[in-house]
This record gives structure tokens, sequence and C-alpha cells, in this order.
């Protein structure tokens, strides 16, 4: 039974996750620079996120997904902000690792009450299959799987973002180039395109709530779309339900430990057929700031715009 459950992984979730399909995280809105580098730098700090994401537990062979994103101003330009993005991606036998720097430019108007971002980043992915570890019926090793496959190859990501006190809407290509997994050959004919879209709600005295939207878009393949409503109770601590379409329902809970470190838990009930022998999906991310001023947040370059805490944009 498990062989025949890793040769469906392998079918399904190799040319779905490493045929250039972003792997999907159900806390992709928390800390948008995983998506978008215009993102990066919309805080006069340093600001991160560690994610861990645990797919289809129950399944050998399910995907297996960690992520970090470091982002910060750069102080030798008003309005210039900059980051990192590091992902690995396991599906079975298969390893991706994306590495990209990011760089944005961030532009006041609308009487510094808004801002409007673009963001460029360029870097590396590497994949690799180790067929070594096939095991046969017997237990050994099969000769006919004795080889490793494995390719580093340059890709680039563009984006813009858009943000006020309340609102933040955004639009990227995180790859521009399309590789599959096999050959390492390319297109750029397949982008996969990401919108998304949230609102604050802060008129409440002890609660926020943030409703929020996200579009995933690709040729030859099914549009995808996550709806999420977020309720945040004294910024301490927060409780999230969303839908992903022919996919999930997806319940969460933040807390924030300090101002500026939080933690976050989520769980997907699966709704596709892999519900008859997946027991879910796990996701757990830490997310920091690095603060010069302890009791508040810096505005240098924002004149009217209070960028409300990381947690909720």
């Amino acid at each position: 039974m498990k062989k025949l459950i890793l040769i469906y992984i392998l079918f399904i979730c190799a040319n779905v996750a490493f045929s250039q399909d972003q792997i999907q995280y159900s806390q992709i809105l928390k800390t948008q620079g995983l998506l978008n580098p215009a993102y990066n730098g919309v805080r006069d700090m340093v600001s991160g996120i560690i994610l861990y994401r645990n797919q289809w537990t129950g399944i050998d062979g399910a995907p297996v997904s960690e992520a970090i994103n470091i982002h910060s101003p750069i102080n030798m330009l008003d309005g210039l902000g900059g980051g990192i993005v590091v992902t690995r991606d396991q599906v079975a036998l298969d390893e991706k690792i994306n590495a990209y720097a990011a760089i944005s430019y961030h532009i006041n108007f609308n009487d510094d009450k808004a801002r409007l971002s673009f963001g460029l980043q360029g870097g590396i992915n590497s994949f690799r299959v180790d067929l070594s570890k096939v095991i046969s019926d017997k237990g050994s090793i099969d000769p006919l799987f004795s080889s490793q496959q494995s390719w580093l190859k340059p890709n680039f990501g563009a984006g813009v973002f858009y943000y006020t006190n309340n609102f933040f809407a955004g639009l990227s290509v995180p790859e521009m180039f399309y590789y599959t997994s096999s050959t390492s050959t390319y297109s750029t004919k397949n982008f996969q395109y990401f919108y998304y879209a949230g609102y604050l709600i802060d008129k409440l005295q002890d609660f926020k709530l943030k409703p929020a939207i996200l579009v995933e878009q690709m040729a030859g393949t099914p549009l995808q779309l996550d709806v999420s409503f977020n309720t945040y109770y004294k910024d301490i601590v927060g409780v999230n339900i969303g839908w992903r379409r022919n996919d999930a329902l997806i319940f969460g809970i933040d807390y924030n430990i300090t101002p500026f470190l939080g933690i976050s838990y989520s769980y997907d009930y699966t709704l596709s057929t892999l519900n008859l022998i997946s027991k879910g999906s796990h996701e757990i991310s830490i997310t920091f700031e690095i603060s010069k001023t302890p009791s508040a947040v810096k505005q240098k370059n924002i004149d009217n715009i209070k960028i409300p805490n990381i947690r909720y944009f």
C-alpha cells in the first residue's frame, strides 16, 4: 500500500510542486515577502518569517516545506528596501531549493496617505532527485534506480504592492522561468500570477478583523482561490478560518509573545479525495521584527501611514 501511495505522490506532486507550481502556504498573506518581492522593506525595521509546512500527513512521500524571508529598508535611499527568500520543498525523492535576493522601491502619493511599491528578485532554482533511495519488494536497493539527477538554474520574479493604513493589494509573478523537473528546460509561457488583497477593520475597541483573498492563475491549470477571515483580540491572540477552492478548510491561531515576536499555527482539513488517506496539513511559523525603537515603530519614510503590526499585513 505504501508503494502505491508513493507512486501516487510521485505522479501527482512531482508535477505540481516541481514543474514550477508554487507550494501552497496557508499563512502566505501574513508575510508576503515569500510571494511578492515588492513587499520587502515595507516596514521601517528588519522583519522576517520562518515557516515549516507538513502537507498531507500520513502519506509516505507527501510534501514537506521550509521557508525563510528577512527584509528591511535600505538606508542609502528613502523608499528603497531589500530582502532574501530561501525555500526548500521535499516531495518523495524530489528536492527543490530556491534562493532569491529582492529589491523594492516604495513611492508615497495621495498626500502621503498611501504607498505603491515595485519589486524585483533574482536567484537560483536547484532541483535534485535521489533514485538510489528506491527500495525493492525484497527490501534491497533496486540497481535500476541507482542514479541521481540534479540541476541548478537562474530565475527571476517581479511584483507590485499597494498599501494604506488599512488596505493592501498585490500582484506578483515570483518566477519568470518555468522549468520542468526532469529535463531542466524552461519556458516563459507559463507565468504563475498571484493577485491578492485584504482589509484591516480596527474600529472596534479590542478587536481587529481582516478579510483577505488570494487568486492564483497559471496557464493549463485550474484557477486557485483562497479566502480567509481573521480576528485579532487586543493585538495578542488571533483566530483564522479560510477556504481553499477544491482543496481544504483552514483553521489557524496566532499568538504574539511580544510586540516584535509571534508564533502562528494552521491546520488544513483536506476536502479532496486525499482525505481518505491524509490526516490533513500542518503549518507553523515564527514572525519577528528587530526595531531600534522598542516602544514605537519609526516612520521616517512614511509621514501619514502607520503600518500595522506585521501579523496583520
